[in-house]
């Protein structure tokens, strides 16, 4: 089957070609779209953003049409990414998406990128003022980009217009919150061994989920890319057979059934584990999932919602 090249369909194509749960991850890395279109009007006169550019979706296309050779032999054969991840010691997601982002930069015949450095430490003396996630030269404009990499999950409410309507799974995140302290924090490094970086770039993924007593309103929302991945959030999960995400899950789903016969019964055939339908945390339809089948499960009166392992 070849790949196809519409925005719409990459999480159908990963979820039917690919199985092996490390390789879905790492295609979702790749391959998903990216939240943000352009910068929201509240951070419309803020001087940094002269200076920070956006990874358009159209880019992240290309990457996973690019890649999806390599991925299709790391599904047959996933010890080399395995390997790699095992170097990594927290369970934490977006660590996981670094380390996941990681190994795609060291695939050099697969992108323009050569990987400079990741997770570079910048001192001030004896002390630690900061820490640049990537750093890497563009082959094709001869430019060293210094990237920041994020993966965030957020549940909207109320004026979804608003990036601070936005609010993570912690009650203190919220997207402007976010992206103000990214953006003024985290891009302060202009050169590297001597060399002037001519480029900054934040790479933000995840998803997005609406309240289900709304459909998904991009279109109402500019500054957020139409193609995002979103799904819905609520105090009860909607009519159907839904299975719990582990946390690796939140990323990409373990390949799941075509059918299971309610919540509690899972087939051999999947890795994704059904537990307490009545749990907080993330819920994937159990049959043929697209974009918009993920679904936040709150409790009310418990603002949080934890990942879950």
């Amino acid at each position: 089957m070849s790949i196809s090249t519409h925005a719409a369909d990459w999480f159908s194509q990963i979820d039917h070609q690919l199985q092996q749960p490390a390789v879905r991850a790492l295609a979702y890395a790749i391959g998903s779209p990216a939240l943000l279109r352009h910068w929201p009007d509240e951070f419309a006169e803020q001087a940094w953003l002269q200076q920070v550019s956006l990874f358009a979706s159209q880019q992240w296309q290309q990457h996973f049409q690019d890649y999806w050779p390599r991925l299709l032999k790391l599904d047959r054969d996933p010890q080399p990414l395995l390997t790699h991840l095992a170097q990594l010691k927290s369970s934490r997601l977006g660590l996981y998406f670094e380390q996941l982002i990681g190994f795609w930069l060291t695939e050099r015949d697969y992108h323009p990128y050569e990987l400079v450095c990741r997770n570079w430490q910048q001192f001030s003396g004896q002390q630690t003022i900061g820490e640049v996630d990537v750093l890497v030269n563009n082959q094709q404009t001869r430019q060293l980009e210094h990237w920041e990499l994020a993966i965030k999950f957020y549940l909207g409410d109320a004026d979804l217009t608003l990036p601070q309507h936005w609010r993570g799974l912690n009650r203190r995140d919220h997207l402007q919150r976010k992206l103000q302290r990214m953006l003024s924090r985290q891009f302060t490094l202009t050169h590297f061994a001597d060399e002037a970086i001519s480029c900054r770039k934040l790479v933000l993924k995840g998803r997005f989920f609406y309240p289900d007593t709304v459909p998904p309103a991009a279109g109402l929302i500019d500054w957020l890319d139409p193609d995002h991945p979103a799904g819905y959030w609520g105090y009860g999960l909607p009519a159907g057979q839904w299975l719990r995400a582990r946390r690796p899950e939140w990323l990409m789903p373990d390949q799941l059934p075509m059918h299971v016969n309610g919540l509690a019964d899972e087939p051999a055939t999947t890795i994704t584990t059904v537990v307490n339908y009545h749990a907080a945390g993330l819920y994937w339809q159990s049959y043929e999932p697209d974009p918009r089948s993920a679904f936040v499960l709150r409790m009310p009166g418990h603002a949080p919602v934890p990942y879950l392992a």
